[in-house]
């Protein structure tokens, strides 16, 4: 769910809405396991992301996301995008 939110009014106002395909975290393992690349859950939520790009108003700046975000590959593609990424850290987070 991309969604955005005004401050001035404490709202948030639904965007879009995707979800990913069926079986995608099954498909990602298996290519793992035969050393082939597949598309994951991260690629799909950069690319919706990136779908909506020409919908954001140019004054966002941020991209605010749960701790499951808060990995590399998300904020390198956010950043390529154009924005910044927030993001609570997660349980294992490593900042060495």
């Amino acid at each position: 769910m991309l969604a955005w939110v005004d401050l001035q009014q404490n709202m948030a106002y639904a965007r879009s809405a995707q979800l990913p395909e069926a079986g995608l975290s099954e498909r990602t393992k298996a290519a793992a396991l035969e050393h082939k690349v597949c598309g994951n859950r991260v690629n799909f939520y950069l690319g919706h992301l990136a779908d909506c790009q020409t919908y954001v108003p140019e004054r966002v700046q941020y991209v605010l996301a749960d701790s499951f975000y808060s990995k590399r590959k998300w904020v390198e593609g956010v950043v390529k995008l154009g924005w910044n990424s927030i993001g609570k850290l997660r349980q294992d987070a490593n900042l060495n």
